[in-house]
């Protein structure tokens, strides 16, 4: 809708006495790209809050607005995370981040607030050539391994059913698709196919042994995850291209 102006637009509200709370998600390995606003929200709630997202592994890139949040109390009771994503407005060392009224460089949000902004890296990405839609890093890329983990286990073990800090970046493909696939510190990749929200746990397709607080990520190539979409030399994922009124694209990859 491009009267919404933004790729993400979020808010907690109550509509006819039902609440719709915008909390506890997991927003990973995106590409946000020229876009209006990438990241965004309207008249936040005085009682209804939107605490606990986490932006994380994602690229934000040549957005005429990357993030512009208006919530009051950001620190306590809307607390979104932008972890270890890559950066760039349409200039280097440009104020990318607004919270309420405040302007930010990515480096200048990192230093004044550390527990919300860690690890995002300003550079031009890269992309081999994304004005027609190739949005696959380069071998130059500065995006390639600056990724990290999405979330640990919390206990060493072996078997199928590991327990880990954060379930809510995996899925089991809910039936419809295949789980994803993943690395669990130094194993081979498994498929998740069964995720438990409530104890934390995911189950995978085959027996493996892991440490207390190895690293869980999405499936990848190198030393570490590549923030975005496409993992430099995989070339397993596809572009689908689907073409919407008034000279708009979609992608699904």
């Amino acid at each position: 809708d491009p009267d919404m102006r933004g790729a993400i637009r979020s808010r907690s509200l109550n509509t006819d006495g039902i609440d719709f709370i915008a909390s506890h998600n997991r927003i990973y390995h995106n590409i946000f790209y020229d876009n209006e606003r990438a990241i965004t929200s309207w008249s936040p709630s005085s009682t209804l809050y939107t605490d606990d997202n986490i932006f994380k592994n994602n690229i934000f890139y040549y957005n005429q607005s990357t993030i512009f949040l208006p919530f009051t109390n950001y620190t306590t009771l809307n607390r979104n995370y932008f972890f270890f994503n890559l950066i760039y407005g349409q200039t280097a060392g440009e104020n990318v981040i607004r919270l309420v009224n405040t302007d930010y460089t990515v480096s200048s949000v990192q230093i004044q607030l550390p527990e919300l902004y860690k690890g995002n890296l300003e550079a031009l990405p890269q992309f081999i050539d994304p004005e027609n839609d190739n949005f696959h890093l380069s071998t130059s890329s500065p995006a390639r391994d600056a990724g990290q983990a999405l979330t640990y286990t919390t206990a060493a073990g072996s078997g199928t059913e590991i327990p880990i800090e954060d379930p809510l970046y995996f899925s089991d493909g809910y039936g419809l698709i295949e789980g994803d696939l993943i690395i669990v510190g130094n194993n081979e990749p498994v498929q998740v196919i069964g995720v438990d929200y409530q104890n934390k746990k995911l189950k995978v397709n085959r027996e493996i042994s892991w440490t207390d607080q190895a690293e869980v990520s999405l499936f990848y190539l190198g030393d570490a995850p590549d923030p975005g979409v496409f993992e430099f030399g995989d070339t397993s994922l596809k572009i689908v291209n689907n073409e919407l009124p008034g000279g708009k694209k979609d992608y699904f990859y």
